[in-house]
């Protein structure tokens, strides 16, 4: 039979979580660090539903030929669908 620590033993500079359940032992962190809230900004490629973490990389994938390909797709696509909500 496990026995789940008294709180007084534990300290209050404890982050562990209880064993038994999903209840953060006293002197929890529950504040979301720095870089944790911070979100990551990312561009997208809508042709090819692609993400990138920088502007270079989305740069370097617009220049590919797979994405050229996709774009040419793409543009058909939307082209498309704009015509379908005209009507």
């Amino acid at each position: 039979m496990s026995v789940v620590p008294d709180p007084e033993e534990i300290g209050e500079d404890t982050d562990e979580m209880c064993p038994q359940c999903p209840i953060l032992e006293p002197g929890g962190g529950s504040e979301e660090s720095e870089s944790e809230s911070e979100e990551e900004e990312l561009w997208r490629c809508p042709a090819c539903c692609k993400d990138f973490k920088s502007e270079g990389q989305m740069a370097n994938h617009e220049k590919s030929r797979k994405h050229k390909e996709q774009w040419k797709k793409y543009e058909k696509r939307q082209a498309q669908i704009r015509k379908e909500l005209q009507s």
